[in-house]
């Protein structure tokens, strides 16, 4: 039986869902990292 094709759309609009927020948490991941190097490089810098 195949799936109808309100199915399929859900299908779609969650995988890109889950797509966005995978590359939004990996950006947020990424900057937030870049960000704590930043404060420890000035933090060793200052002592």
């Amino acid at each position: 039986m195949s799936a109808s094709i309100r199915q399929r759309l859900m299908l779609l609009v969650l995988a890109t869902i889950a797509l966005v927020w995978a590359i939004a948490l990996a950006s947020s991941y990424g900057q937030a990292t870049r960000e704590v190097a930043e404060w420890e490089g000035a933090r060793l810098a200052k002592h």
